[in-house]
């Protein structure tokens, strides 16, 4: 495997003390809706998930433990705000401890709410934890539908309509919200032959 390639994978990402906080497999956690098409190296995984898959062999699985510089960070206390608890009312929200919430486009989790002030934390809830990892490398996928159809179900967890025109080079897609257009589009240029994205709309 190298960097670029699209593989479908299987994974459970678990806490040392064996809490399962991801997987791929509905049988360990809801709504997840088994194997996955990813690009490696495109920021889908994890680095250390990346690193692994780059030196394994197809149908190989194998259990492995990743550290936080190859995990989701160490944690910065530079990346702990404070905000003005008036901040949260314009977009009617009550700040509550514990709570995820998008500020700046970015999420965070509240700390504690005291006089007036709210404690930020945009540190990745799993920052510094070591994760143990269930991983098998089911695939290489080549096939240039199939690759589409992955990054399109991994961004958007569904399966909007698509159309290839590889004489053109240009790819069209149904109903993609604005805001994830031009990640995805940049995606597609980058990992895969198409040189045009067109995004139709058939809402209105």
């Amino acid at each position: 495997m190298k960097l670029g390639d699209f593989v479908k994978v299987e994974y459970t990402g678990k806490l040392e003390d064996g809490t399962v906080f991801d997987s791929t497999d509905p049988t360990q956690m809801e709504n997840a809706t088994g194997p996955i098409i990813v690009v490696l190296g495109a920021g889908h995984l994890i680095p250390g998930l990346d690193k692994e898959l780059l030196n394994m062999k197809l149908k190989q699985e194998k259990e492995v433990l990743i550290e936080p510089k190859d995990g989701f960070g160490n944690r910065d206390s530079k990346k702990i705000k404070i905000y003005k608890a008036s901040a949260f009312k314009k977009d009617d929200m009550r700040p509550m401890p514990g709570a995820r919430v998008l500020i700046d486009n970015k999420l965070a989790t509240i700390l504690s709410v005291s006089a007036g002030r709210v404690v930020v934390d945009f540190n990745h809830p799993l920052s510094s934890r070591k994760l143990v990892y269930k991983l098998k490398l089911i695939e290489q996928v080549k096939d240039l539908e199939k690759q589409v159809a992955g990054l399109l179900k991994f961004h958007l967890g569904g399966s909007p309509k698509f159309k290839l025109d590889t004489e053109l080079n240009q790819l069209s897609i149904e109903d993609v919200s604005e805001p994830i257009q031009q990640g995805l589009e940049q995606e597609v240029k980058r990992y895969t032959s198409f040189k045009k994205v067109l995004f139709i709309s058939n809402k209105g």
